[in-house]
């Protein structure tokens, strides 16, 4: 009789750790995939994005089907290596150029406002195909950049001044005078900027967290 007894409350307790562990495996996986969707909603929140591939970016790993302690139960959140720059937005840190200066658009690339997304037209790679470069065969050097902006500004181009590239408007030649407006699009001057922290992932995981207890419960319930 106590040999039945002992070997019904060891089965009682083999199901329960199966329980325990199936429940904890659910609840990781849920908690992983509630802050990925916290962490996509704080990047659309407090980001400015020229498309989803950010947001899109952000991943969950499940916990493997096949973990057998409670030990080896968990799932992660983070983000692709190709978003990896979003690791500096979270932690903030200094950005540094390779050989070449930084390109930091700015308001007028924006839209006129520095919340806005750069405009297509004023990417680097579109900028630097489209540069007005001074002609040989002028003597003076006011003389070539007259003729480079009036190139520039007829032909919706670009010119480059020292460490910064501009636009070329309001183009006027009266009387032997030459008036325009150069409004700069893209700055070259810098080696490194300094990215100010703005964390969007820990405020996620600690959201979910949160919720942890009582989603085990409900899971725990089920079976």
């Amino acid at each position: 009789m106590n040999v039945k007894v002992v070997s019904s409350f060891a089965a009682a307790m083999a199901d329960s750790k199966k329980s325990i562990l199936k429940a904890s495996k659910n609840t990781v996986n849920i908690v992983a995939a509630i802050a990925r969707k916290n962490a996509m909603q704080n990047i659309q929140g407090s980001f400015t994005l020229r498309n989803n591939f950010t947001v899109n970016s952000v991943r969950f790993t499940q916990c493997p089907p096949g973990a057998a302690r409670l030990q080896d139960v968990k799932s992660q959140v983070g983000i692709t290596e190709r978003a990896g720059y979003m690791e500096r937005q979270e932690k903030g840190g200094v950005k540094t150029a390779g050989r070449k200066n930084l390109v930091i658009p700015t308001t007028k690339a924006r839209g006129g406002s520095n919340a806005g997304k750069v405009r297509q037209k004023y990417y680097y790679s579109q900028v630097a195909k489209n540069l007005v470069h001074g002609s040989t065969k002028f003597k003076s050097h006011k003389a070539r950049t007259v003729a480079q902006a009036a190139v520039a500004a007829k032909t919706k181009k670009f010119i480059r001044r020292n460490d910064a590239i501009f636009a070329v408007t309001n183009f006027r030649a009266s009387k032997g005078r030459v008036r325009f407006r150069l409004s700069e699009v893209l700055n070259l001057k810098h080696k490194s900027t300094i990215t100010p922290k703005k964390e969007w992932l820990q405020p996620a995981a600690s959201a979910a967290a949160s919720e942890m207890q009582s989603i085990y419960n409900s899971e725990m319930a089920k079976l």
